[in-house]
């Protein structure tokens, strides 16, 4: 097997693009940057020579996860550079290259910490790498509010949010537009080339198409903490799920662990919105890759959570608490059940959640330029490795 370390290509693997599959193939990576890729049959034998033989396996764009918390113990909350790396390090092991570190509804100062601890260590991350953060929270509606901590769930505080912003690190922010001040804080977000998602809501219909026209553009963990059909006298009428569905300016995000959401309600959203509008989030917690016990969503300021039979759930057992799977396993799950092929998978788990994020300038497909960030599955599309930047962050084995 290859040590971990700096790799300068393969050949004999079989590409995969959203497009297309382009067998007996070859990729050259230099200064961590994808140089050049071809037909074997193209290429001169001295560009092949110092390529690894990946013996047929199939060679796709990292993992592009825009929705993870933590793993293997830590939290994103946590605000350390330890926990950072352990993170890091295990979603590299399950085929994300890059990822949002997504934080929780938690005090102000809390949030603060977790801002600036990745501000100082994400430059110096040995796993998937870290572009900016997820906000996720802590503007909710309390009765949406999940597993976030309802004490903790507040309307938008201009104060508050100004700071984050203008650190430059948020990337993406989940809120609920019906709360008084949103519209403000979508407008801001916008100015700040924020992506705005909606999400632990109970807007009506009329009230999402309202947060588009203030610049949202997408919708989190689709059927998860969000209103659907609602009764309004003899009339039934479309709520946040419904206008994630039918609505073109949105897209949105499945959690495909098998647990929140069916293999034939993940088939509704992909029929209707069409690969090109969703991805595949792991929406992990600390519980990630750890024995089933109790493990805290967030800081031990946070929920207390179940970690039982490849779930997260709440105490009381009234609903999940995020998931414990990371991407390889949901990729499984996508081919497997849910019935998507290599060339679907790319985009779900790839370049549209790159887009979403504006990280397809160098993320999210194997094109010349961009980032070497590529993962080798063999032909069981088991995990073999995991490439950032040109060097191999996870071997199997």
């Amino acid at each position: 097997m290859l040590p971990v370390g700096e790799v300068k290509g393969y050949k004999h693997c079989c590409l995969v693009f959203p497009d297309r599959i382009l067998p007996s193939a070859y990729i050259v990576f230099r200064d961590g940057r994808i140089d050049a890729f071809g037909k074997m049959s193209d290429a001169e034998p001295a560009r092949l020579a110092d390529l690894e033989d990946a013996k047929n396996a199939y060679v796709l764009p990292g993992f592009v996860d825009i929705h993870c918390h933590g793993g293997v113990g830590s939290d994103v909350m946590d605000a350390s550079p330890e926990a950072m790396q352990t993170i890091s390090c295990c979603h590299a092991a399950g085929g994300t290259t890059t990822f949002l570190a997504t934080t929780s509804a938690e005090p102000v100062e809390n949030i603060a910490c977790a801002i600036d601890n990745v501000r100082q260590c994400r430059d110096h991350l040995r796993g998937a790498q870290v572009p900016g953060m997820h906000l996720e929270g802590p503007y909710f509606n309390r009765n949406k509010k999940g597993c976030h901590r309802v004490e903790y769930v507040r309307n938008p505080n201009e104060k508050e949010y100004l700071s984050w912003l203008r650190t430059g690190l948020v990337r993406h922010i989940t809120l609920a537009p019906e709360l008084p001040g949103a519209e403000t804080l979508i407008k801001e977000c916008v100015k700040q080339g924020t992506t705005v998602s909606l999400g632990h809501s109970e807007a009506t219909y009329q009230e999402v198409m309202q947060a588009i026209r203030w610049g949202a553009s997408h919708v989190t963990h689709m059927y998860c903490a969000m209103s659907g059909t609602v009764k309004k006298g003899y009339q039934k009428g479309g709520g946040l799920a419904e206008a994630a569905l039918l609505e073109d300016a949105l897209t949105t995000e499945v959690i495909a662990d098998g647990k929140h959401l069916s293999a034939e309600l993940i088939r509704l959203v992909l029929k209707v919105k069409g690969p090109d509008k969703v991805c595949v989030v792991t929406d992990a917690m600390r519980g990630t890759g750890m024995p089933a016990g109790k493990y805290y969503f967030g800081s031990p300021r946070g929920t207390l959570a179940i970690v039982k039979e490849g779930m997260s759930v709440m105490p009381d057992g009234s609903g999940m608490a995020s998931s414990v799977c990371r991407m390889i396993d949901m990729f499984h799950y996508m081919v497997k059940q849910v019935g998507i092929d290599l060339m679907t998978a790319s985009r779900l788990f790839s370049l549209t959640p790159a887009k979403i994020i504006r990280a397809d300038t160098f993320s999210g497909s194997i094109d010349v330029g961009k980032q070497a960030d590529v993962i080798v599955l063999d032909n069981e599309y088991r995990l073999v490795y995991t490439v950032v930047k040109g060097k191999v962050v996870y071997q199997n084995g």
